[in-house]
């Protein structure tokens, strides 16, 4: 849950993660897919990388992104 009331809430949520997290990419069920994680509010977003379509928005912990397949958030958070 990431609280989120309407569909425009979500979207809003998703985008404001995208604009100030860190973007990453990993691998889930054989795609290579970019997510972005913002370790203040916890949230996760991962979009198709040709498309730049939202998949998801969920809270996670940076545990959970560094350690996803294929994962390169620990490299690219010490890049910020």
């Amino acid at each position: 849950m990431v609280g989120a009331r309407t569909t425009e809430q979500y979207t809003q949520m998703a985008r404001d993660t995208i604009r100030d997290g860190v973007r990453f990419t990993f691998r889930r069920t054989g795609e290579i897919r970019a997510g972005y994680y913002h370790r203040r509010t916890r949230r996760f977003v991962v979009v198709d990388p040709d498309s730049n379509t939202i998949l998801s928005l969920s809270r996670r912990s940076e545990n959970h992104v560094s350690t996803l397949n294929g994962s390169t958030y620990a490299a690219e958070r010490r890049g910020t």
